[in-house]
């Protein structure tokens, strides 16, 4: 399962400053300095994006956005709505996503559409509370 909210660590880093990270058993010398650079990346480009998106509310906006694997973003971004109270918004990006994928047919599309229908129940049975 993949993280809910991710981005290569190679991207977060600024383009002058990053460098292949490769590791190798001829060269074990130059090891050490592709680790330390990658641990200083990821203080200094890795944490701070991953502290940015440690709410809910920042996860849904980074959800929304579609940062992460798209095919998980679809399904986690109406939830993450959907749990900060934001039920327009959680139906309206379920019925974005149906639209596009409309009639097509196969076991992926097939599952979202049960997905949105559950979700959907859920949404409405939850704004029935008191």
């Amino acid at each position: 399962m993949p993280a809910t909210v991710s981005e290569p660590l190679r991207y977060l880093v600024p383009i002058e400053h990053r460098m292949d990270w490769i590791l190798t058993r001829e060269n074990p010398e130059k090891n050490a300095a592709v680790i330390a650079n990658i641990l200083a990346s990821l203080e200094s480009y890795g944490l701070p994006y991953m502290r940015e998106r440690a709410t809910l509310e920042a996860m849904a906006q980074a959800l929304v956005a579609k940062e992460g694997h798209r095919w998980q973003t679809v399904f986690r971004a109406p939830v993450a709505l959907w749990l900060l109270n934001r039920n327009e918004e959680a139906l309206s990006a379920m019925e974005a996503q149906l639209t596009e994928i409309g009639s097509q047919e196969n076991a992926a599309y097939n599952d979202y559409r049960a997905f949105a229908s559950a979700l959907k129940r859920r949404i409405a049975e939850s704004a029935a509370l008191p």
